[in-house]
């Protein structure tokens, strides 16, 4: 069974949000308008242009995804 959650946003976009099972708590892997999303995080002029987002859920955390060097979000502060 999977499950959608659909996110309105003010601006008249739509982001949809799918996962294949509620039973399992641990993202494999996620694809953000059909392309793979190798990071758990994505910035926020992506979320604004809404799109679907598709997790794929497992029953232990996948601890190669997201975790490599080029998946550390960006920093937010800035340098002195």
């Amino acid at each position: 069974m999977k499950f959608k959650s659909l996110f309105y946003l003010l601006i008249g976009v739509l982001l949809v949000v799918t996962c294949a099972s509620a039973q399992t708590k641990y993202v494999q892997s996620a694809i953000l308008n059909g392309e793979p999303l190798n990071r758990p995080w994505f910035e926020h002029s992506t979320l604004m242009k809404g799109g679907t987002l598709v997790l794929n859920m497992g029953p232990r955390p996948n601890k190669q995804w997201g975790s490599s060097l080029e998946a550390i979000p960006p920093s937010m502060s800035k340098a002195e």
